[in-house]
């Protein structure tokens, strides 16, 4: 089992034993945001599921809000309640006092569709609260690299190019955030052949899905 499956399951069973649901825990860390380690409710949603493995500064703020160890939380070792003396990320000076409601019966199962649409809410919002800034000349799409048309995926007798798969995500996610001729400035892609999907994250923020 790899390491971002075995961080994901981790945080799983905390989450399972304390009763909490995504939204829950994702209350739980905004205190502890900084610009550095801000995720977004679709990219907690990957690192739960095994999608995406969180850097070290984001897996911080997790062990914090969930009060476990960094070190089980990262390898497994000791026991998840053995927390370090010194905290790992400095607290907001106001307690958390919203109460964390009764779970959903099913914390874990929220889909990553589900994530993304909540992304999208969010960064609308955002853009509503925000002053409007010049426009800027439209970027063409970047060109997909030569080297993923030589890149084939073979999955139950019928091949996939990776670069058509990266191309559709591309167009899925200017689709979703409304950025019709806009290129991303980052761009990952993750195959789960098992699922006949391709989560990708564009940005390290908006996250999104494509059937294949």
């Amino acid at each position: 089992m790899n390491d971002k499956i075995s961080i994901g399951n981790r945080i799983k069973s905390v989450m399972e034993e304390k009763g909490l649901t995504q939204a829950a825990l994702q209350r739980l860390c905004e205190p502890l945001f900084t610009d550095d380690n801000r995720f977004s409710k679709g990219m907690l949603s990957f690192y739960v599921r095994g999608i995406q493995k969180p850097n070290d500064d984001r897996l911080k703020v997790l062990a914090e809000a969930l009060d476990v160890a960094y070190d089980w939380l990262m390898s497994g070792e000791d026991t998840f309640s053995e927390k370090e003396d010194a905290p790992l990320v400095e607290k907001a000076e106001e307690p958390i006092e919203e109460p964390i409601e009764e779970p959903i019966e099913e914390p874990i199962e929220e889909s990553i569709e589900e994530a993304a649409e909540e992304t999208a809410e969010e960064a609308a919002d955002e853009a509503a609260e925000s002053p409007a800034e010049p426009a800027e000349a439209p970027v063409e799409d970047p060109p997909v690299s030569s080297e993923l048309d030589s890149v084939v995926l073979q999955y139950e007798g019928i091949d996939y190019v990776l670069s058509d798969l990266s191309k559709r995500c591309i167009d899925a996610w200017q689709t979703e955030q409304g950025k019709e001729g806009e290129g991303p400035d980052s761009f990952q892609m993750y195959l789960k052949p098992e699922e006949h999907k391709v989560y990708f994250v564009v940005n390290g923020y908006d996250t999104g899905s494509v059937d294949f």
